[in-house]
């Protein structure tokens, strides 16, 4: 790269490097007033100079690349033409390629060792001090991965940045989803174990001896999950690394298959293939579940403008799959299609009407077979009489502090996808602006980014959402697919060294990371022998209790699901769908549970710690409000928890490494639970 055809790049560098360094400043001022610290008098004081020295180097290179001395243009050529002598050796870029790869494992693991993030008991080092130099370490840390790249590979600059960053993001998002596979007997998390038990139900009379009715929540995702009961249905571990292929190979074969149909062979597989991979790393970061991946995959793979029965199957199948998905996805397949076959549309002379007219068919064949598919589903499934279930997410309380900062979600979710999504819009602003598409064929377009990000938020303020951003993943694959292709439409790629452009390439490429770096922990260590210790203990009290009546698992139902624990299954009140109808009001499924509870129908109930606690802050403090008031308190009025654990001392609360659960029993005099 020469000086002249470089200008840009640099500047925009230079740039981000003193935002980096004012950021870190700012934040090292702010945390040494807090801590009282005198600088001159401090370690930190060269800390202080080097961050002003590298803000001030960085405005000198910018002015020298603003107006440059002649002989400085000079220099910089003569050392570019040096650089590009040592690449083209061989050993060198060996050399490279190495030490890059080792800067790959350098970050977590200095992250992992300096225990970043975290507060250390008896240490004297300032956590947040430390955090705000390792984000600064960071940022000439990945400079220098990027450079050794460059030197390994040869290409240009904004191929190795690509290459780099996106080998970090999805390296990073690959270890932090692996730590989760593993053999810990009881759920991690809330919910997470609960989900195998819901594949199981698949296969009940073979596992439980009793015919039950399918979860009526987000079916297509657990016929998915109950693929593995076909070959194990004892082992934990098993179904664990499943849900991780599931969300790494689906997402990457729907990426693939965007990529692939939307550019096909027109720009170079170097760029198809980093493009891939960000749109993959992408859909991993905004949790677009891996049960949607065929609702977009399938109508891709039937698309044909010259074969109209294969588009309208893809249309079909996807429809059909989104039935039993996700109602905001019901739309998507035919939306999809109708938005390839009306942008295909450049050379025609099709008036408004001709010109929606299939888009319109597809849309009343989509609609029509997604709501055919759940009726059938409910009927086949054994939830015939729970269609007042299968619509909680309408009547379920909206909560709109949640599309902002609070303590559920830190940044909330408007400033969250703006941040993913401002990358998206601006490259499709340029496109827009350089292509050949009509008004009507633009409009169709951002009218369709706008609906979807619309359903996105509202979907994300219903109460139990709004923590994440996986209620806007209908508005996030448009915001790939449509740009996808506005690009297969281009003549050639826009210049990535246009002002302001590559500071937006750097945003889309550094953004993933920004979010995930944050997440790289150790694997957990777990106490298997106090973990079991625990099964054991829940087994032996379930099995003697079950001789005498029903034992319900609330929680970790799937101690029975894989044979640890032999007691006949109970198929209502699981949490996940007990907390759904909770948060929906369902009164006459409530009162069905009110009434099981008040007359004692368990002889015991296993739950995760309960009490009945209000809360007016904290995390999803409202869910817990709704929970401890109609579920916690009512259960704790009829029941008791039994002492599990004498040692050290008496203990009700039965802990594993990530659990604590409670072995209830009915009272003998319950209180006044009016």
């Amino acid at each position: 790269m020469t000086f002249q055809n470089g200008k840009q790049f640099w500047i925009t560098n230079f740039g981000l490097t003193i935002i980096v360094n004012l950021v870190v400043l700012f934040a090292s001022i702010q945390r040494w007033t807090e801590l009282k610290i005198i600088l001159w008098r401090s370690v930190w004081l060269i800390t202080l100079v080097v961050y002003i020295s590298v803000i001030s180097l960085c405005l000198i290179g910018i002015n020298l690349i603003i107006k440059p001395p002649k002989t400085f243009v000079q220099a910089v050529d003569h050392l570019s033409h040096q650089v590009a002598e040592i690449e083209n050796k061989k050993i060198t870029r060996f050399i490279a390629g190495l030490i890059a790869l080792g800067i790959l494992f350098l970050i977590p693991v200095v992250k992992i060792q300096l225990r970043v993030g975290e507060t250390i008991k008896n240490s004297t080092i300032d956590p947040e001090l430390v955090t705000i130099l390792f984000y600064w370490f960071l940022w000439w840390v990945l400079w220098a991965g990027i450079w050794l790249t460059k030197i390994a590979t040869r290409q240009n600059w904004g191929a190795c940045f690509a290459i780099f960053s996106l080998s970090a993001g999805i390296s990073y998002e690959i270890f932090n989803r692996l730590g989760d596979v593993n053999t810990y007997p009881f759920s991690l998390g809330w919910s997470e174990a609960s989900r195998y038990y819901y594949g199981s139900l698949v296969f009940a009379e073979e596992l439980y001896g009793l015919k039950l009715p399918l979860s009526i929540l987000h079916p297509s995702r657990y016929l998915l999950q109950s693929i593995p009961f076909l070959w194990d249905d004892t082992n934990i571990l098993t179904h664990r690394a499943w849900q991780f292929f599931l969300w790494i190979g689906l997402l990457f074969f729907t990426s693939l298959s965007l990529v692939q149909k939307i550019l096909k062979t027109k720009f170079s597989f170097l760029f198809r293939g980093l493009l891939t991979l960000f749109i993959f790393l992408f859909f991993l970061k905004i949790g677009v579940y891996y049960h949607l991946a065929p609702i977009i995959f399938l109508p891709l793979l039937f698309y044909s403008t010259d074969r109209p029965v294969s588009t309208l199957t893809g249309i079909l199948l996807g429809s059909i799959w989104a039935g039993i998905s996700r109602i905001n996805w019901i739309p998507v397949p035919a939306v999809m299609v109708s938005l390839l076959y009306i942008l295909d549309q450049t050379r025609s002379n099709k008036t408004f009407v001709e010109l929606i007219r299939l888009p319109f068919i597809w849309g009343a064949v989509g609609l029509i077979s997604a709501l055919t598919s759940q009726y059938i589903y409910l009927y086949l499934s054994g939830n015939q009489q729970s269609l007042e279930a299968a619509g909680s997410s309408f009547t379920s309380s909206l909560l709109w502090n949640r599309l902002f900062p609070s303590d559920s979600n830190p940044l909330g979710v408007l400033i969250w996808i703006g941040i993913y999504a401002l990358p998206f819009l601006y490259a499709l602003r340029i496109l827009v602006l350089n292509s050949k598409f009509n008004k009507t064929q633009n409009l169709f377009a951002l009218f369709t980014l706008l609906v979807f990000f619309l359903g996105g938020l509202l979907v994300s303020v219903k109460i139990g959402g709004g923590a994440d951003l996986h209620n806007m993943d209908g508005f996030a694959l448009f915001l790939v697919f449509i740009p996808l292709i506005y690009l297969s439409s281009a003549n050639n790629l826009p210049d990535i060294n246009a002002p302001f452009s590559w500071a937006i390439v750097v945003m889309a490429l550094i953004s993933p990371l920004i979010f995930t770096i944050p997440n790289l922990r150790a694997y957990p260590e777990f106490h298997e022998d106090y973990n079991q210790s625990g099964v054991r203990i829940i087994k032996n009290l379930a099995e003697q209790k079950a001789k005498t009546g029903e034992v319900l698992f609330i929680n970790e139902r799937h101690l029975i699901t894989y044979g640890m624990i032999d007691v006949p299954l109970v198929h209502d009140y699981e949490a996940v769908t007990l907390m759904e109808m909770v948060m929906s009001g369902n009164s006459a499924y409530l009162e069905r549970f009110n009434q099981d509870i008040s007359t004692q129908r368990f002889s015991a109930i296993v739950s995760a710690k309960l009490n009945t606690v209000q809360k007016t802050e904290g995390q999803f403090f409202e869910e817990n409000n709704l929970w401890n008031s109609l579920v916690a308190s009512k259960i704790l009025c009829y029941y008791e928890p039994l002492v599990v654990r004498q040692e050290p001392e008496p203990t009700s609360i039965l802990e594993a490494d990530e659990t604590k659960l409670e072995f209830l029993i009915p009272r003998t005099n319950p209180g006044d639970c009016n």
